[in-house]
């Protein structure tokens, strides 16, 4: 137990150091029109009153790891916040929505929880579907493995039950959400609020032995 507590505590501190270089980012694209955006604080915000001929306003919020609240490299903590206007135009042009952030892990034993919550403000509306991915090879927006899935969720009311998917088992793994909210084309738009979360859930016993190595991290800290 006492080599288990050592090991995890050098693990809390290589996690701290991974996480300086890593950045989040958020890309907002309907196929035509594309959008990167990219923040070291950990909140990344977009707002556009006109986004193009396909969306009006689009304002979005990301944040995750190192904003404060927002989990670290053990405990993954992800939050999307969209509001988004479709406008008719055909063909349809889906908005999609990435925020990501890498360098996440060591993997702790756990379960990945995600869940969303939204509406149509007014109008109509169309499909919302909130996906989310991990990717080994540790790439800031890749989707390479499916963590999470509401499927395709139909209007007015987006509130699925919460998903569960993993475990994840890589020493340094990135983590993606992509929320697609169906376009309009010849049909109704509508006024779109959602958000999404993602964070990691460990087992009581992972937890435990972290919190512990935390504290010798802290007094080895304070120590020097």
């Amino acid at each position: 137990m006492k080599r288990l507590k050592v090991i995890l505590a050098a693990t809390i501190v290589a996690a701290a150091t991974s996480s300086a270089l890593a950045i989040p980012t958020l890309i907002i694209s309907d196929g035509v029109t594309s959008t990167s955006l990219t923040s070291a604080s950990g909140i990344v915000n977009y707002s556009n009153p006109s986004f193009d001929s396909a969306w009006g306003l689009v304002i979005t919020t990301g944040e995750t790891k190192p904003a404060p609240g927002f989990g670290n490299a053990l405990f993954p903590k992800f939050d999307l916040n969209v509001q988004a206007q479709s406008l008719t135009l055909a063909p349809v042009r889906n908005l999609t929505i990435t925020f990501s952030e890498n360098f996440f892990g060591p993997a702790i034993n756990g379960m990945f929880q995600a869940d969303l919550t939204g509406h149509v403000v007014s109008g109509t509306g169309q499909n919302v579907l909130y996906n989310t991915y991990y990717d080994a090879g540790n790439v800031t927006a890749a989707t390479t493995t499916l963590l999470t899935t509401t499927g395709a969720l139909p209007p007015p009311n987006y509130n699925p039950p919460t998903q569960f998917g993993g475990p994840v088992t890589q020493a340094s793994y990135s983590l993606t959400q992509v929320i697609t909210i169906g376009g309009a084309g010849n049909g109704p738009g509508g006024n779109y609020t959602l958000d999404a979360t993602l964070s990691l859930v460990p087992e009581p016993s992972s937890f435990c032995l972290l919190l512990s190595s935390a504290a010798i991290v802290g007094i080895w800290r304070r120590r020097k």
